[in-house]
């Protein structure tokens, strides 16, 4: 009996200790977890398929992740699908909806990367190669722009690889627009869909652009100024060799090193000196020597007359440029100051046809594109003199301004067929 007492107490004992060494071991790892949760840690590398950046409430503002963790899109409480998953990173408001990021997809033809901001849906930035026509240098595109009663339609058909796609500019794609609210203190827009605001291509005044044409072809130089060093707010600081002076338009400059393929810095200010590649001898037919042309100059653009609908031609064709528009030293009221070319400018490029095959085409450029046929004189002079436009303003009365230069109407030397 006395061996079995002194053995009860010696296990009482070793309980008790038992029960001490745990509450301290409980205490100390209390304290190891205190100490850890109250200073940084810090990681020379950290690997991970997905981080969600959180506020203090807890709300997810920021993930990173690859293309097979990359989230859905979320707005206004819906998730939608994305067309593609790249992989990248998204930035989300306080109520959770997606508000822009940058994105990067690896899929055939090629690298697409697009950084949008205030952007709740990376389809609107990215291309869908499911659904989403892809033209390449080179392919003859057939375009046929005509009215819908849902809005003015663009439908292309490529010639080379028989794929086709089309753009309504109606309510149901987003097209609005902007209202007349000059109390509101912010811009108001409606939905609207845009429609041909002529139905015939008779030259007439003008409501609202510098262009008089109702049908015609159109392109816009003069946005890119070389630039060899960019400064933190990404304008000029050190110009281009072709204009070495710094001047008000070297601004809104993109770095090289974002392109793809040609890596030079570019500025795309309006280019109001004129003193830019854009009215430079670079455009094609500026070298009478056409390999050095060839070697040094892009290919033309080409494309042939407009027709109506049933395949006629126009009876009549007209050259035109806004320069007066676009010129400080012309006064377009009266005219004074305006000139073609533009003061500054060692070119300023023209149209000329050329034969493809049996048909007739146009180009646009210099006097020594290989094939020209009819130059119109070889020179910007082909647009003519100054051409005075009526405008409406306010008060149910009209003004008229000197917006282009025009050749007047000219019968159509490059009729389809």
């Amino acid at each position: 009996m006395p061996d079995e007492m002194d053995m009860l107490t010696r296990l009482n004992n070793q309980v008790r200790w038992l029960k001490i060494c745990v509450i301290g071991f409980g205490a100390l790892l209390g304290v190891l977890l205190l100490t850890a949760a109250s200073r940084q840690t810090t990681f020379g590398t950290l690997t991970a398929e997905r981080i969600d950046i959180v506020d203090a409430a807890g709300k997810t503002r920021l993930v990173i992740a690859n293309a097979d963790r990359f989230p859905p899109v979320l707005l206004n409480g819906k998730t939608l699908k994305r067309s593609i998953n790249p992989a990248g990173l998204v930035f989300f408001d306080a109520a959770g909806n997606e508000v822009g990021g940058l994105a990067i997809t690896d899929l055939a033809p090629g690298r697409v990367l697009a950084l949008a901001f205030d952007n709740p849906n990376f389809a609107a930035v990215n291309p869908d190669y499911n659904r989403d026509l892809l033209m390449s240098p080179g392919d003859r595109i057939r375009i046929h722009l005509h009215d819908t009663p849902a809005g003015y339609r663009a439908d292309l058909l490529d010639l080379k690889t028989h794929q086709s796609g089309s753009m309504t500019a109606s309510v149901a794609n987003g097209f609005a627009h902007v209202l007349y609210t000059p109390g509101s203190g912010a811009c108001q827009a409606a939905p609207y869909a845009f429609h041909a605001e002529y139905s015939t291509a008779n030259p007439r005044g003008n409501t609202w652009s510098a262009h008089t044409t109702n049908v015609s072809f159109s392109d816009e130089i003069g946005h890119f100024e070389h630039c060899l060093q960019l400064d933190a707010n990404f304008n000029c600081a050190v110009a281009g060799s072709d204009d070495p002076t710094l001047d008000d338009d070297d601004v809104g400059c993109v770095p090289g090193k974002d392109a793809f393929v040609v890596h030079i810095n570019g500025c795309f200010g309006a280019d109001d000196d004129f003193d830019g590649p854009s009215y430079l001898n670079d455009w094609p037919g500026t070298n009478p020597d056409p390999k050095v042309d060839q070697k040094l100059h892009p290919q033309p653009v080409i494309f042939t007359s407009p027709t109506t609908t049933g395949g006629h031609n126009y009876p009549v064709i007209n050259f035109e440029a806004d320069l007066p528009a676009i010129e400080n030293s012309c006064n377009t009221v009266t005219g004074a100051g305006c000139v073609n070319p533009p003061p500054g400018s060692q070119f300023y490029p023209f149209y000329s046809t050329r034969a493809d095959g049996a048909s007739c085409s146009w180009q646009e450029g210099g006097p020594f594109i290989p094939g020209t046929v009819n130059d119109f004189g070889g020179s910007s002079a082909e647009f003519g003199s100054l051409l005075s436009t009526t405008y409406p303003v306010a008060g149910f009365t009209t003004v008229q301004r000197f917006e282009n230069f025009n050749s007047g109407n000219l019968a159509n030397a490059c009729p389809v067929g």
